[in-house]
C-alpha cells in the first residue's frame, strides 16, 4: 500500500510539474497556429557601444525538411562577411558594415580552411557530415559585427541599429539554397524560425526589439496587470512601484544589463540600442503592442500612436484576418526612415509632426505587415492603393480621406522617391 501511494505520489508530482511548466512557457510563448519552424538561433550578444562592436555566439539548430541530402549550408548577412584575420587583434578598429566569423563548428568538429567560401554577404560551409532528410544539424559560430554607422541625425537617441547583423541560413526551396536573394534593412525575407538572445548592453542604455522580455520584472519591477484595451503611457516609470510606492530601481551587475529575449516564427530578429526612451503599452488577450519614443516627442506620440495602432490592427484584422504574430513594436525614427525592419518591428519617422498623416501613415504601414492569410503588396502600402485602408480612412476623415492620402503620398514622394528610396 506504501508503495502504491509513493508511486501515485511520484504521478502526481509529474503531474503538477508538468502543467506548471506548462503555464509558465505560455505565458511567453503563446502557440502559433501556423508552420513549425526548422530553424532555431540561440545567441549569446555582448554590445560595445564606444566601439560600435557587437561580439556574439550562436548556436544553430536546423532541420532538413527536404528530401536531398545536404552536404553545404549556406548563411547570409546584411554586412559584408569574412574570416577573421590571424593578424586580428580586439585592440584594431574594424571598418563599418563588416561581419568577422571568428569560428565554426558542426556537431563539435570544427570547421575551416577550404570548408568555408566567403563571397561578399554569403558564407558557404561544406559540412564535416551530411544531413539526411529529416535529420538535424547542430553548429556553433562565433563572430564579430560592426554595423554601419548611424547618421548624423540617428546620433541623439540612435546608438546602433542592428538589422541582418547576424549569420543567417539561407532558405533551402527546390533543391537548391536561395543565396542570391537581395539583402536590405528589412528582414521580412528569409527561413522562418524561433531565437532565444541573450544581449549584454551599458545600463545607460536600451534596447528596442519586438520580441517577449523573459527577465521583464528584473528591468521594470512588478508592473500591474494590464486592462484590456486601455493604453499605458511610460509604463515603465509610472508602474514600476515597490514597496510603500517606492520607485522600483533595476540593478545590474558590473555595469552591464541583461535582455532575455525570445521569439518564435519569425524571419529575422532586427533589435535597436538606443539612449532613454520613453515605452507604452496597450494589449488585450491576443494583441500586444509596444510603442518607444523619446520625451521631447511625447506631446504627439504619448498615448497617440500606441491607441490609434491598436485600433488600426483591430479594424485590419477584420478585414485581412487574424495576425499570427500576436506583438508588434512601433518605433520612432530618426530622419526619414519608415516601414517594417521585420514583420514584428515598425519604425516610424519622427518628422510627421501631424497627428492626421501619422495616423494615415501608420494605418498603410501595419496593413503591410500581414504576411500570411492575405498577403499586401508593399508597394500599396507606399502609393497609398490598399483598399481596405481607403476604407478605414474614409470612416475616420470621412469626405476628407482622400485628401489625406494625397497628403501622405505626397509626403511619400518628397522623403522617399525623392532620394531613390
Amino acid at each position: 500500500m506504501m508503495r502504491l501511494l509513493h508511486s501515485l505520489a511520484v504521478v502526481v508530482l509529474i503531474l503538477l510539474s508538468t502543467v506548471a511548466h506548462g503555464q509558465q512557457k505560455a505565458q511567453f510563448l503563446p502557440p502559433d497556429p501556423f508552420v513549425m519552424t526548422s530553424v532555431s538561433y540561440v545567441i549569446d550578444v555582448d554590445i560595445t557601444p564606444e566601439s560600435s562592436l557587437v561580439a556574439a555566439t550562436m548556436q544553430l539548430k536546423y532541420q532538413n525538411t527536404s528530401n536531398d541530402t545536404l552536404t553545404h549550408i549556406w548563411f547570409q548577412v546584411g554586412c559584408n562577411i569574412s574570416p577573421v584575420d590571424s593578424t586580428f587583434h580586439d585592440s584594431l578598429p574594424l571598418p563599418d558594415g563588416r561581419c568577422f566569423i571568428d569560428s565554426v563548428s558542426m556537431q563539435g568538429v570544427t570547421v575551416g580552411g577550404d570548408s568555408l567560401t566567403f563571397d561578399g554577404n554569403v558564407l558557404e560551409i561544406r559540412m564535416p557530415s551530411r544531413i539526411l532528410p529529416g535529420k538535424t544539424g547542430y553548429f556553433q559560430i562565433t563572430f564579430k559585427t560592426k554595423p554601419p554607422a548611424p547618421t548624423q541625425e540617428e546620433n541623439d537617441a540612435i546608438v546602433m541599429r542592428l538589422v541582418n547583423w547576424y549569420p543567417k541560413v539561407c532558405r533551402y526551396v527546390d533543391s537548391g539554397w536561395l543565396t542570391d536573394s537581395a539583402v536590405s534593412m528589412r528582414e521580412n525575407e528569409g527561413e522562418r524560425a524561433d531565437y532565444d538572445l541573450r544581449v549584454n548592453i551599458d545600463t545607460s542604455l536600451s534596447l528596442i526589439f519586438a520580441a517577449h522580455l523573459l527577465n521583464e520584472k528584473h528591468h521594470y519591477g512588478l508592473l500591474p496587470r494590464f486592462a484590456d484595451g486601455t493604453v499605458y503611457e511610460d509604463f515603465t516609470n509610472r508602474n514600476g512601484m515597490g514597496i510603500d510606492g517606492l520607485k522600483y530601481r533595476s540593478v545590474f551587475d558590473q555595469a552591464k544589463k541583461p535582455y532575455l529575449l525570445r521569439t518564435v516564427n519569425v524571419t529575422g530578429f532586427p533589435v535597436i540600442v538606443s539612449k532613454r526612451l520613453l515605452r507604452d503599452r496597450i494589449k488585450n488577450e491576443s494583441l500586444a503592442i509596444e510603442v518607444c519614443y523619446r520625451p521631447s516627442d511625447s506631446t504627439l506620440w504619448g498615448g497617440f500612436v500606441a491607441s490609434s495602432a491598436y485600433e488600426l490592427m483591430k479594424r485590419l484584422e477584420s478585414r485581412l484576418g487574424k495576425l499570427p504574430p500576436r506583438y508588434i513594436t512601433i518605433a520612432e525614427s530618426d530622419g526619414d526612415d519608415m516601414g517594417a525592419l521585420s514583420e514584428r518591428l515598425l519604425v516610424m519617422p519622427r518628422t510627421i509632426t501631424d497627428p492626421d498623416l501619422l495616423y494615415t501613415a501608420l494605418a498603410f504601414q501595419l496593413a503591410a505587415v500581414w504576411p500570411f492569410e492575405k498577403p499586401v503588396d508593399s508597394t500599396s502600402a507606399r502609393d497609398g492603393q490598399h483598399d481596405d485602408v481607403r476604407e478605414l480612412l474614409t470612416e475616420r476623415f470621412a469626405a476628407d480621406s482622400d485628401k489625406m492620402i494625397d497628403k501622405y503620398k505626397t509626403w511619400y514622394d518628397k522623403h522617399y522617391r525623392a532620394q531613390g528610396r
